[in-house]
């Protein structure tokens, strides 16, 4: 076995890759559309197929980390998502139902080993871990900023382009991770499951309800915009496909941005209640933008991206510090119940889409930013009526 990995690199490269999984649906759209002659609804199911895949691997994820060394299981789940990528590649003549199947999985093992580096996380750095589950969060914005640039590239004068290239691409990264992590710090499994006072703990509480249910919308809102950005640029405000790729990317960039900004001010356990200024703030911007039909979809993107920052982060985090018994577990509870909110919007913007027009659709993404505000202000009242019993 070769030298011990640092975690943080480590990391940093592994949230990359998760991130530019987050976003290779949704940059490659217009080319997949016109390979499988897609409408917006079964468009969205493709991007909730990823976000689906995520939720089932997150949640599967949690209780076996807690219980089983985490090497093996994260260079699994790696080696599924490759495997995934790589069926997808030219001569298979997949139709969408195979295609929808074959993103499940490739989400399943990227829910999966994000959890394992989620938890290690936690697990590693204890109440320094919301700064650093913030950094490392950046690391996929700053996947999901450079994948739409490389396929704009890899697509760029092709009549009927292979939509495919991207995602074997990302294949090969996957398995070059799981060599990696095979000498990555990633924490011992913690199989505890009494609190300190001897009785039977319980993760599952109203505080890490209301945190599940904030992260619920929050990945709506994220995997909508990733996801359906171009037919918004194209079919609501008349521009370009690559106008709509380069949105995503740049509200990528917004929410990097405004990550390390979070992650540079946040140096102790905190607060729930930042994420309900988050998602007012990007609910507000949201919705005046898409009202007013703002062209200058890239800043509006921008915008809406750093406004939202460290929400999820900050969620993440916040559900591990408070289950210390179980901190995998809780982790995926809130990463992967969050993450089926990815299935929830990206579908039903794509349906509202279809009915009433794209513009309408995506204006309905300001009351995903409200179910952000509320709950998480809702969480952190019910943390503080328990902490005083």
């Amino acid at each position: 076995m070769g030298p011990r990995l640092p975690y943080l690199p480590f990391g940093l490269v592994g949230f990359a890759l998760f991130g530019a999984l987050l976003v290779v649906v949704g940059a490659s759209q217009d080319a997949i559309r016109d390979a499988l002659d897609l409408d917006l609804g079964r468009s969205g199911l493709l991007v909730s197929a990823v976000m689906t895949g995520v939720g089932f691997g997150v949640l599967a994820a949690g209780p076996l980390i807690d219980r089983f060394p985490r090497r093996p299981l994260f260079a699994a789940s790696c080696a599924v998502t490759a495997a995934a990528l790589f069926a997808l590649g030219p001569g298979q003549a997949h139709g969408y139902a195979v295609v929808g199947v074959l993103l499940l999985a490739a989400g399943f093992g990227g829910g999966f080993y994000e959890t394992v580096l989620n938890a290690a996380a936690v697990q590693l750095y204890g109440e320094r871990s919301v700064r650093m589950i913030s950094i490392l969060h950046s690391a996929a914005a700053v996947g999901a900023i450079v994948t739409p640039l490389g396929i704009g590239a890899l697509i760029a004068g092709e009549e009927s382009p292979d939509w495919t290239l991207a995602f074997r691409i990302l294949g090969a990264a996957h398995l070059m991770l799981a060599t990696a992590g095979a000498t990555a710090p990633m924490g011992a499994p913690l199989a505890a499951t009494t609190a300190s006072d001897g009785s039977r703990a319980r993760v599952l509480n109203a505080p890490l309800l209301f945190l599940c249910m904030a992260a619920f919308a929050y990945v709506g809102i994220e995997t909508t915009i990733s996801g359906l950005a171009i037919p918004y640029a194209e079919s609501g405000l008349g521009l370009s496909a690559d106008r709509g790729r380069a949105a995503i990317s740049v509200f990528w960039l917004g929410l990097l941005a405004g990550r390390l900004a979070f992650a540079a001010r946040s140096a102790g356990a905190g607060d729930a209640r930042s994420a309900t200024v988050m998602g007012a703030v990007a609910g507000v911007a949201l919705a005046l933008g898409v009202t007013l039909a703002w062209t200058a979809v890239e800043l509006l993107f921008a915008a809406i991206g750093f406004a939202l920052r460290g929400a999820f982060p900050l969620l993440v985090a916040l559900g591990g510090q408070r289950s210390p018994h179980a901190p995998a577990t809780a982790v995926s509870l809130v990463a992967g119940l969050g993450s089926t909110g990815g299935f929830a919007a990206a579908w039903l913007t794509g349906v509202v889409g279809d009915a009433a027009g794209i513009t309408v659709g995506f204006a309905t993404l300001a009351l995903w930013c409200a179910a952000i505000a509320l709950p998480a202000w809702l969480s952190e009242r019910a943390y503080l009526r328990e902490a005083r019993r």
